[in-house]
């Protein structure tokens, strides 16, 4: 059996991160919007209510069954995703994407 060891630099660098991505949703114009169609994960109801709680930004939908990373290059004009696919996605993940992401979650709604 292993177990993961995290340092506390580790930990503190991962929380800087997160916080760091959710100050750049907050002043970002454009944002896209990671959906999944897969049944019973799908969240695009939730997913349109950012239009309702955040008017003065643009969002972009992307619907995915799994989602591909390097798909996401080809959205340059989005500056960064919310994420309601899998709350893993905003924290595993975050290595795989260019550009920051935060769950829905943290952003008032819930899962």
């Amino acid at each position: 059996e292993q177990w993961l060891v995290l340092k506390d630099e580790d930990i503190a660098r991962a929380k800087q991160r997160h916080r760091a991505a959710l100050s750049q949703f907050l002043m970002a114009r454009k944002v896209g919007v990671l959906v999944t169609t897969k049944s019973g994960q799908q969240r695009m109801l939730m997913a349109r209510k950012l239009e309702e709680k955040y008017p003065d930004k643009e969002f972009t939908f992307i619907l995915f069954e799994t989602l591909d990373f390097g798909a996401l290059e080809d959205f340059s004009f989005v500056e960064v995703w919310v994420n309601t696919m899998c709350p893993r996605i905003g924290y595993d993940d975050t290595n795989k994407m260019t550009k920051p992401v935060v769950n829905i979650g943290e952003l008032g709604f819930e899962w």
